[in-house]
């Protein structure tokens, strides 16, 4: 069984590129399966540019379980994104320990997104969450 604790099986770089990133969660599947509610676009865009106008030099991740339609459904953001996940497939603890690492992090209405949320490594970190004003961050 695998340990939050243990980051060997995560390269380094991956997580040192995520302290200098904003890291956009985007969770599709299941969510759209079942009718559970995903973040607006509107919600992505908005904090998206935000961001972008007081860190204009971060790198831009999308993390999503469904790469292609995350792609579509976030296709009027206006940088370059990133796709960290097509060179390597990250499980749930990885993706939960690199999220977690993130320099600004735009979080997902799911609870792997929630979760990474609250475990954000530094106190200087930014994160939005479309629950922000129902949970305590």
């Amino acid at each position: 069984m695998e340990k939050l604790t243990e980051l060997e099986n995560i390269e380094p770089k991956l997580i040192e590129l995520s302290q200098k990133s904003l890291n956009i969660h985007l969770r599709l599947g299941d969510f759209i399966e079942n009718g559970l509610p995903i973040a607006s676009k509107s919600y992505y865009k908005h904090n998206y540019n935000a961001i972008l106008e007081s860190f204009p030099d971060l790198v831009v991740n999308l993390y999503s379980d469904e790469i292609d339609s995350a792609k579509e459904y976030l296709s009027d953001l206006d940088s370059e994104l990133e796709f960290p996940e097509l060179q390597r497939p990250l499980n749930p603890i990885e993706l939960l320990i690199v999220l977690s690492y993130s320099r600004v992090f735009i979080a997902s209405t799911s609870t792997l997104a929630w979760w990474a949320s609250k475990y954000v490594k530094n106190a200087r970190n930014l994160v939005y969450h479309p629950f922000s004003g129902a949970l305590d961050f």
